[in-house]
């Protein structure tokens, strides 16, 4: 099918979710924009999606590793490998990552801070936006060197267990209609969150049953590759203001948090209460900026950062102390 007739039909059921929206017929909104959702991905050649699918994952691989290497050359600039006789490898989602900064601060993230407050380890950041356990695990897969004789901080989470209006293929293809249909769609999308997540079924990048397996997986990987210290992350959930929107999505991520605590309890490793430290520093007054989290109420500013590092920083120093003869 033509990318025009596409186009066609895609707009015709997000006109027909706007008409039932407007009349309040809100299930059978929803139905319809499910219905352009599922055609965008449907209609559009298979081939254009995974072209589209490889440039993203490039992208975000080419982002990460940039990130890396400089974090990599910060920790050799301020002390020289010699110096550093362990290895820290982190590896988390885009609240790792500097956000929204023209002068990209990668010396703002916990990652970077972590070179100055371990000056015994050198610390190997790998970053990604969108990363979930999923590729967290095939990555350590397919490097059988990530983590061995390590300490290791695994914080992803996020993007696992976020409830979604897109999954990753529909993002894609709807991302190739013209734009007057692509605008329409995404503004159904805004305006009527809520009642989306309302009346569908839950829409997650990694089901909570995968995200258990995944998170098993990966601790016994690094276990069976002799980590030092394994220490896992929890989500942050989101402020109040958030919850009208996304009814539910507190239920969803105090979920996988639940996971993630039996996990770290299962497997005996450390757990890093990262959603309790930002909270509990939230000012009484957070508009000034000075809070944790950044106006999205998901990813850490630079103070938030400077929390998960001291924190992490305190857990691998009380495992080297109990460690020395």
């Amino acid at each position: 099918m033509s990318s025009e007739s596409v186009s066609v039909v895609v707009e015709r059921a997000i006109d027909q979710a706007f008409q039932f929206a407007e009349e309040k017929k809100y299930g059978a909104a929803v139905n319809a924009f499910a219905l352009a959702r599922a055609c965008a991905v449907e209609l559009t050649p298979p081939l254009s999606i995974r072209r589209l699918l490889k440039h993203n994952q490039d992208s975000l691989k080419a982002e990460r590793e940039a990130c890396r290497s400089k974090i990599n050359s910060r920790g050799k600039g301020i002390f020289g490998w010699g110096k550093r006789p362990y290895k820290l490898l982190i590896m988390s989602d885009s609240l790792g990552l500097p956000r929204n900064d023209p002068d990209n601060r990668d010396s703002e993230t916990y990652a970077s801070l972590l070179t100055g407050l371990l000056e015994q380890h050198i610390v190997d950041s790998i970053a990604q936006r969108y990363f979930t356990t999923e590729q967290v695990f095939d990555l350590m897969t397919q490097n059988p060197e990530l983590g061995a004789q390590s300490d290791v901080v695994v914080h992803v989470g996020l993007n696992d267990c976020a409830d979604r209006l897109f999954l990753e293929k529909e993002r894609l293809a709807v991302s190739l209609l013209p734009e007057p249909v692509l605008s329409k769609v995404l503004a159904f999308g805004r305006q009527f969150r809520g009642q989306v997540m309302l009346h569908s079924p839950p829409r997650n990048y990694v089901p909570l049953d995968k995200f258990r397996e995944n998170l098993n997986s990966i601790i016994a990987l690094l276990k069976a590759r002799g980590a030092r210290t394994i220490i896992v992350g929890n989500i942050i959930l989101p402020p109040i203001r958030f919850w009208e929107k996304m009814p539910a999505r507190n239920e969803n991520f105090l979920a996988y948090n639940l996971e993630i605590l039996r996990a770290a309890r299962r497997h005996r490793v450390q757990l890093l209460d990262v959603d309790r430290y930002v909270w509990r520093s939230i000012p009484a007054k957070a508009e000034d900026g000075t809070g944790p989290l950044l106006a999205d109420g998901m990813h850490l500013s630079d103070s938030g950062h400077a929390i998960v590092a001291e924190r992490i920083a305190q857990i691998i120093r009380h495992r080297m102390d109990a460690s020395k003869p």
